[in-house]
């Protein structure tokens, strides 16, 4: 089958899947809602930047013989009509996927069609994913950050490359605008990641891999007893106003000093609001949760396959695997002891790009592929028929 087509039925799959979440999930279980709807509507200084403002008002300038046509149009069609602004937030970003896909197949080609593919299939996999096609759905700037640092990640290597670079560069700067805080987030952790990696590189010339844990784990000590004061110091010289919100929003909540259990169930819900379908009213779907149980059980069996069980210890031997895994799993601790309320696995929806690609080697594509919209599918279409039945029962 050419591949063109088999690009373009996978992101087909994904819109129609996009659809239905924008249309089953019910506006008070997306995170934030209202303030996104609000900060909407107020024309904040972030969603300003989105295309879907953009092409709003762009739209108002072709037809200016109409005044204030934008803010008419934001009132008559949208103000009212928490669907019809949702859907086309959505139908926006799913316009931006395929524009990022086409500068993809034009600018930012790897070194075989087979590494394209894989990218590809990397990248729409990701935002088919239940919790990430949550946040795209909604109606918030952060949306299209998600689909940018998601998309950022999946082509890191193109960074080698100057017109690679400065695309993805482009696409840093725009985000900034989109949402800075969670870029912060995502820098944060690649400067993390790669100060272990210069530790590694360390301990490997000197002192032949001695003590490389212990580095790490002074290291991950340094950051979570003093990480705050690091955060309040480094973060008031790039955004004092924001840090200042911040510990404010901490003060007033009582969270400035979290417990360890306080802190270890936020790690949990970090993990869970990440992997699974989970809502700001904190429902969530119970299949997806089971359906996580079965594919771990479903890789443990699979260790069984000789060739599966070759590739599970080759990466897990990795060094590289190894130093990212421990940056994974500490980067949510040092994050959530210093920002117990960023909690919420939507600051670090790129993660999910780490998920996948390790799955995609083991796996291959077309299965991965397969798991995760099956997986996407079942967990709306059970939030579906829940609502459909409590709709009957209201009803009734």
């Amino acid at each position: 089958m050419n591949t063109n087509m088999v690009y373009f039925k996978k992101i087909i799959l994904f819109f129609f899947l996009g659809l239905i979440y924008v249309n089953s999930i019910a506006p008070n279980k997306f995170p934030d809602n209202q303030i996104l709807e609000k900060r909407f509507f107020e024309k904040h200084h972030e969603v300003q930047f989105t295309p879907q403002k953009l092409i709003l008002e762009n739209f108002s300038q072709l037809y200016s013989d109409y005044k204030n046509l934008d803010q008419n149009l934001y009132e008559h069609y949208f103000y009212d009509n928490d669907g019809l602004l949702r859907n086309y937030f959505f139908a926006t970003n799913f316009i931006f996927c395929l524009f990022l896909i086409g500068c993809k197949l034009l600018f930012l080609r790897e070194k075989s069609k087979n590494l394209d593919a894989k990218s590809i299939n990397i990248f729409i996999a990701s935002i088919s994913f239940p919790s990430v096609l949550l946040n795209i759905s909604s109606i918030s700037p952060e949306s299209i950050y998600t689909v940018i640092s998601i998309f950022i990640l999946v082509n890191f290597k193109c960074f080698r490359s100057l017109k690679g670079a400065l695309f993805l560069i482009f696409l840093l700067i725009y985000s900034f605008f989109l949402d800075r805080g969670n870029l912060y987030i995502f820098i944060t952790f690649f400067i993390i990641y790669y100060s272990f990696v210069i530790i590694n590189i360390i301990s490997e010339k000197f002192l032949n891999y001695k003590y490389t844990f212990s580095f790490f784990l002074i290291s991950f000590l340094i950051l979570f007893f003093y990480g705050k004061n690091i955060f309040i110091e480094f973060g008031s010289i790039i955004n004092s106003e924001k840090v200042e919100d911040l510990i404010k929003v901490l003060n007033s909540l009582n969270l400035n000093n979290i417990n360890i259990i306080d802190l270890f169930y936020r790690i949990i819900y970090f993990f869970v609001t990440f992997l699974t379908l989970f809502f700001a009213d904190f429902t969530f779907s119970v299949l997806s949760v089971i359906l996580i149980l079965v594919f771990t059980i479903y890789l443990i069996i699979n260790l069984k396959n000789r060739f599966f069980y070759r590739k599970f210890v080759f990466l897990i031997k990795s060094r590289n695997f190894q130093i990212l895994s421990f940056s994974l799993l500490i980067f949510p601790i040092i994050l959530i002891n210093i920002l117990p309320t960023h909690a919420y696995a939507k600051y670090c929806l790129f993660y999910i790009v780490f998920l996948l690609k390790p799955l995609q080697f083991l796996l291959g594509d077309i299965k991965m592929f397969k798991i995760i919209i099956f997986y996407s599918l079942v967990s709306i279409t059970e939030i579906f028929v829940l609502n459909f039945y409590q709709n009957i029962y209201i009803h009734v």
